[in-house]
């Protein structure tokens, strides 16, 4: 095993003994039935949409409107604006297979915390309404999302390209990077098409 596959699976399994608030449980003699609910509990990846009113708090209807293009969705180390969407035209020799498209998704992300949030093509995924999700790829849009780190007061700026079928509807973009030492911070933006 790898230096960097074992230091992959720790994260995971850190990751899998903490809440959603990214603490670890308060009680460390729970049943393995209460634990395993819990695990389940924390993979589900619920839509980000606005912040989760506090209690005795009333959402109002601005609160619970869905992120989509033009917004800037935040977590807690970084925050994402797409900025605009097209398909892509790209040279002969890249283009999709008969059927599909070359969707590019123009991102902007902003570090809003001192701890580095890692910015690359390779944590999104297009998502469409059926579940499916698409990977991005290199031969698209451009110019392409640099690979890097931003931090607070830092950004990047670029396009995503992803290959899909132009009949693919309700299509979400999803980015997920993994940020050493901190929590699963997943943001979940409406494409509107």
């Amino acid at each position: 095993m790898t230096v960097r596959a074992a230091l992959l699976l720790g994260l995971l399994v850190t990751s899998c003994k903490r809440d959603a608030a990214g603490r670890p449980p308060a009680d460390q003699g729970e049943s393995p039935a209460a634990s395993t609910s819990q695990s389940a509990r924390l993979e589900l990846e619920p839509p980000l949409t606005a912040p989760a009113p506090t209690v005795g708090s009333v959402a109002s209807a601005v609160e619970l409107k869905t992120i989509g293009v033009g917004d800037t969705a935040r977590a807690s180390d970084y925050e994402l604006t797409v900025k605009t969407v097209k398909e892509c035209k790209v040279e002969a020799y890249f283009q999709p297979k008969p059927g599909n498209i070359k969707l590019g998704v123009q991102v902007a992300l902003a570090g809003i915390s001192d701890r580095d949030v890692p910015v690359s093509p390779f944590h999104a995924q297009v998502e469409s309404s059926d579940g499916t999700r698409y990977t991005s790829t290199l031969a698209g849009c451009r110019p392409i999302l640099p690979s890097v780190r931003v931090a607070k007061g830092e950004n990047a700026e670029g396009w995503i390209t992803f290959e899909l079928p132009k009949s693919a509807t309700g299509l979400s973009l999803v980015y997920e990077p993994v940020i050493i030492g901190g929590a699963r911070q997943t943001l979940r933006v409406s494409l509107n098409r």
